[in-house]
This record gives C-alpha cells, sequence and structure tokens, in this order.
C-alpha cells in the first residue's frame, strides 16, 4: 500500500485516530505493524529484523515499551540512549515488534519465558 492511503484501522473509540490518514506526529507501532511489518513479513513469515539485518545479530540492548507511543518518540529515545551511552550507529537492539514474528506469535510466545524469543 502507498504510504499515503495509510490510515488509523483501529475501531472507533479503541484509537482517538480511528479513520483518520496517518501522520508522523501520531504514527505508533500498532500503525507500522498493520501497514508495514505484517505486509512485508507475510510471505517469509519471518520477523522484520531478518529483512532489514544482513546477517545475524546479537542484541546489546533490550528494548520493551508500549506500541501507542508515537514512532519519532521512541526514535529520539534511542537515539538518547545511544548518545548517553556512546554506542556506535550500528549497536544492535531487541525490540518486539521487529524481532518477534508476527504472523505466528503463538510459536513466540510460551508459559514459560525462557522460552521465548525475548530471551533467546
Amino acid at each position: 500500500a502507498e504510504c499515503g492511503k495509510w490510515h488509523d484501522t483501529a475501531p472507533e473509540g479503541c484509537s482517538k485516530t480511528a479513520g483518520q490518514t496517518l501522520a508522523m506526529e501520531f504514527l505508533n507501532l500498532y500503525h507500522l505493524n498493520a501497514w508495514l511489518i505484517l505486509p512485508a513479513s507475510k510471505d517469509a513469515n519471518c520477523a522484520m529484523v531478518e529483512l532489514m539485518a544482513a546477517k545475524k545479530q546479537t542484541p546489546a540492548w533490550f528494548i520493551t515499551h508500549w506500541w501507542g507511543e508515537p514512532i519519532g518518540d521512541f526514535v529520539a529515545c534511542v537515539a538518547k540512549h545511544v548518545c548517553i551511552r556512546c554506542l556506535s550507529r550500528d549497536s544492535p537492539y531487541w525490540v518486539c515488534a521487529y524481532a518477534n514474528r508476527q504472523h505466528s506469535l503463538d510459536d513466540e510466545l510460551s508459559a514459560d519465558p525462557t522460552e521465548t524469543s525475548f530471551c533467546k
């Protein structure tokens, strides 16, 4: 889909931007998952990071956060973390939306947390 056609697919009452054309001011991971991550990773049933990374990476940092936060705020926080910690721009981070296989979350999650992608 063309980015200009992306809109908030959440039902009325579930999102204050339901039905609106997406804008960077409020674009969040729920939106990216619906319009980018799921479509891009569907055929290969892979994680988004598998489509973006040239090789396997061991994460140095783990990030968990609310999917409803604007992507711009998330990126600014990560950039600040990189700066404060004097990290290189290619420091690997583990972020669930990009690291989990969104099409097969049941396979990613388990009653035993050590068996999930959050620990592997």
